[in-house]
């Protein structure tokens, strides 16, 4: 073999390699958090949503929210929603019955989730292979004359409203057990009727807090703050307001202070 053959060869072996070198996945997820080999991918956060379905917040690491995911039991299926607002899309389907991290480990496969943010292409790409309809949601109209909807909508004005009343509350956990934090809508009840059959719907987000431990808690004015229990009662819930900036969780687990 002279050495245009050989050069031509190995050029052919070095393509032929890279072609075939397969990116590695092992996705897994520990409490909210979603991994790749190990390595902390994005948030994919639970709460309950009314009549049965489920709702999971994906968010980057550094907090952006990425999508919000809506699914239910329909039979055999599960009737799916999928909003991504940051890139302005979102599609509805029926998939088979799954668990959240299936559908977690095909978005970092199918390159829907790189690194914690959702892209636009990926997701295209996705839907496309499985024969899903993807909708454009519309950017909502300028507020000022001559500005980029993207840039000045009505959507980034209440982003940025809703960042102004943004605070951190600290949270000391003095109970030995984990406790779960709930935020959210100011509807919250106390302390449900247990003889209720049903759970009046709350909007809002839990964290868990382990035993002796402590946490800051991002939270918005006019929301409450409360333990939530399996039972989706709400101990002790008090409202937010700017001048709250520490609580601490009682030795009985069931009240602050």
């Amino acid at each position: 073999m002279n050495n245009k053959s050989l050069f031509a060869f190995l050029l052919f072996l070095m393509s032929f390699n890279i072609s075939n070198a397969q990116e590695k996945f092992e996705v897994t997820l520990r409490n909210d958090t979603v991994f790749n080999i190990g390595k902390p991918q994005f948030l994919a956060k639970f709460r309950p949503g009314p009549k049965g379905t489920r709702m999971y917040s994906l968010y980057s690491l550094d907090g952006k929210l990425q999508a919000i995911l809506s699914m239910s039991e329909q039979g055999d299926q599960l009737r799916f929603s999928g909003r991504f607002p940051l890139i302005y899309v979102i599609y509805d389907c029926l998939y088979p019955k799954m668990d959240i991290l299936t559908l977690m480990d095909s978005y970092v496969r199918s390159k829907v989730m790189v690194v914690g943010i959702a892209q636009k292409e990926g997701l295209q790409s996705y839907c496309k292979e499985r024969g899903l309809p993807l909708r454009e949601i519309p950017v909502r109209k300028v507020m000022k004359p001559g500005m980029d909807a993207s840039l000045d909508s009505a959507l980034t004005q209440r982003a940025k409203e809703q960042e102004a009343k943004k605070i951190e509350i600290l949270i000391k956990n003095n109970s030995k057990d984990e406790v779960s934090i709930f935020v959210g809508d100011s509807l919250a009840k106390e302390k449900i009727d247990p003889e209720e059959k049903t759970v009046p719907f709350r909007e809002g987000r839990v964290e868990k807090i382990a035993g002796g431990s402590e946490m800051k808690i991002v939270a918005f004015i006019g929301e409450k703050i409360g333990i939530s229990y399996k039972d989706n009662n709400l101990y002790d819930c008090r409202p937010v307001v700017r001048e709250l900036k520490q609580l601490k969780v009682r030795s009985n687990g069931k009240s602050l202070e």
